[in-house]
């Protein structure tokens, strides 16, 4: 069976994501499976809504499907989030994969398999521009827009665009036979402040990407335009957001071990456990945590992943060993009329597929680490927004 995969958080889900599942049915005519940041997204955020609301506001969006990507890619580099999403959508058995892009898509592909096959005065130009300072990221924009005279300029402005060329890279590096299908963003871009609306056929539609979403709804401001009405009713009555919460718990658990013992978390080096663990014993919130931990190597975006790492016991050893395998794909949600195929899914499956308890209490421990610490963050979520434990369990829409 053909699938074509989304990878998303739909933090919310806006007229935008609904605008791009529309295109890709229409460009495909294929079922769509989306695998969904669940109870953390990649910027080290909570999100507004649970990993079960936003997987259901994907099926009703027209998604047949929505599985769970695992916690350790969220809380990963753009490149391992990538990698982790396209590993798994290919083991579901997904032949195609579609994303949003805002530049010349044959630009992000040549990005991409240069990426892959990099020239040595590229890796030279981002090993000199590391050790002079520079973050991994910041090294690779200055080398590569001036090793190829400014041709990959627009492939960097625009973090839509950089994901796109990430998936692109893991298709190629891991050789995959999964077709890319680009949709152009109807936004003004991923971090625009302004809005924009487009008519087709006959109807006006306004768009706005998630964080300006997330920006006016932090201001109480209505974003009755901007998302679907399914969605609106969401919003309305969001969980309680409790960053003081959230703060204490995470901040706990750093104050609690030693600075040395820090170093042995995934993602986290000597400096930045020093940074860390002096910030978090002066500081008692995650903003001020972050801001005094920064430097030219250690980006605050990092850092606010990295401060989730020590109280889910994220350790490097553990990360080497979950990233080293699929342990089993959790669904989160399947439009009822699809739930027919889902035996189709299984078989074709290359890991396990988690639909039911039952599903759950078979997978060995070996294979069960990435469900335990997808578990481990919706138990985290539900503290902070004073909700009541959940369980995983798969929502017919």
């Amino acid at each position: 069976m053909k699938l074509c995969g989304i990878i998303a958080e739909f933090n919310p889900l806006t007229n935008g994501h609904e605008y791009l599942i529309r295109k890709v049915k229409e460009k495909t005519n294929l079922p769509i499976a989306v695998i969904l940041s669940g109870d953390i997204v990649q910027r080290g955020e909570l999100p507004i809504l649970s990993k079960f609301e936003r997987a259901t506001l994907a099926i009703k969006a027209g998604a047949s499907m929505v599985i769970e990507l695992p916690a350790i890619y969220c809380l990963s580099s753009a490149q391992n989030f990538a990698s982790g999403a396209i590993k798994y959508l290919s083991a579901l058995g997904v032949t195609h994969l579609a994303f949003g892009v805002e530049t010349d898509p044959q630009t992000i592909m040549d990005f991409a398999k240069m990426r892959n096959d990099e020239p040595q005065e590229i890796s030279g130009a981002i090993r000199r521009e590391i050790k002079n300072g520079s973050s991994y990221s910041t090294a690779i924009y200055k080398a590569y827009t001036s090793e190829t005279s400014q041709k990959f300029e627009e492939v960097f402005k625009s973090a839509n665009n950089i994901l796109a060329a990430e998936y692109l890279r893991a298709i190629y590096r891991h050789k995959l036979k999964i077709e890319p299908v680009f949709v152009r963003r109807t936004d003004n871009g991923y971090s625009s402040p302004k809005t924009k609306t487009i008519k087709e056929k006959g109807k006006k539609t306004t768009f706005a990407s998630a964080s300006l979403v997330r920006k006016l709804l932090s201001e109480g401001k209505d974003v009755s335009s901007l998302v679907p009405a399914y969605c609106l009713e969401k919003l309305k009555a969001p969980s309680p957001r409790q960053d003081d919460r959230l703060s204490a718990i995470l901040i706990e658990k750093i104050r609690s071990v030693k600075q040395s013992d820090l170093t042995a978390y995934y993602d986290i080096d000597s400096p930045l456990a020093s940074a860390i663990f002096k910030a978090s014993n002066k500081f008692a919130t995650i903003d001020d945590v972050v801001k005094a931990s920064a430097s030219k190597c250690h980006r605050e975006s990092r850092i606010k992943k990295d401060l989730f790492v020590p109280h889910l016991n994220l350790s490097k050893e553990k990360f080497k060993f979950l990233n080293s395998r699929l342990c089993a794909l959790n669904v989160l949600a399947i439009d009822k009329d699809f739930r027919f195929e889902i035996k189709t899914i299984k078989a074709q499956c290359k890991y396990p597929l988690v639909v039911s308890q039952k599903d759950i209490s078979a997978l060995s421990e070996k294979n069960n680490g990435i469900v335990k610490l997808n578990q481990q963050v919706s138990d985290l979520f539900a503290l902070a927004t004073l909700r009541a434990k959940t369980t995983d369990k798969t929502i017919f829409v």
